[in-house]
């Protein structure tokens, strides 16, 4: 994904080995994703099947991911020699407004946090304060330079890939990043059936934002010289 000063984006430095699945349109995501599973699994006619449905599962991700306005999609594939970890990256730009069209991260964390908690469909009493609600469910509230981070993690059983296959808990973990200078957010989303890894990829994942850089900010007012400022005060 290509950045400007109207669309900044966050460039990953991703440990070990990923795949970055192409979103600009289902068949070239088809395509990315069948060659990925002939990296990872080979062209052994005795996988045939296994290769089948691990196309079948990545290609409903990919797709949902599409659908739900993705601008990016990383799968990991090795994070070390030792250990292989199945998870995924989505970015996405979601079309969201704030208060006064604000550029200033607490303006635009509070009114997301609001909307997170009205808008994920749980009963809630009228007047709950949002981030206590929002801090009982585990959401963190972090600074990442200029931004603002919020992290949600929650598990989901997932059904098995495949019909002999056991149904399992995924691990989700959503970052909500203030865009810097603009009254904007990205979404980024990882997902893991390791559950029972889950402290260990949260701490992966905490990494990978903390060490993404942004691009195509718009730059930075520079700090005013305070004398100067008070001598402009003092004049008459």
């Amino acid at each position: 994904m290509s950045a400007s000063p109207q669309h900044p984006s966050l460039q990953f430095e991703l440990p070990g080995a990923w795949w970055r699945i192409p979103v600009d349109s289902i068949d070239s995501a088809a395509a990315s994703v069948k060659k990925l599973v002939a990296h990872k699994f080979g062209r052994n006619s005795s996988e045939a099947t296994f290769r089948a449905q691990q196309r079948k599962a990545m290609s409903a991700a990919v797709t949902h991911a599409i659908e739900g306005g993705a601008t990016e999609f990383h799968v990991s594939l090795k994070l070390d020699k030792r250990i292989t970890f199945a998870s995924t990256l989505t970015v996405y730009r979601p079309a969201l407004t704030f208060p006064g069209q604000s550029t200033e991260p607490p303006v635009i964390m509070d009114a997301l946090a609001l909307g997170l908690v009205r808008g994920d469909g749980s009963d809630r009493e009228d007047g709950a304060d949002h981030w206590a609600v929002l801090e009982g469910e585990g959401a963190i509230l972090f600074e990442k330079g200029r931004s603002y981070v919020l992290r949600r993690t929650s598990d989901h059983e997932q059904p098995g890939r495949g019909p002999d296959v056991e149904s399992y808990t995924a691990i989700k973990a959503d970052y909500w990043i203030t865009v810097p200078g603009a009254s904007a957010v990205l979404l980024v989303t990882f997902s893991s059936p390791l559950a029972e890894l889950g402290p260990l990829l949260v701490e992966l994942y905490d990494a990978i934002i903390d060490s993404a850089v942004w691009t195509g900010l718009p730059e930075a007012p520079a700090a005013g010289n305070l004398a100067d400022e008070l001598r402009t005060k003092a004049r008459p």
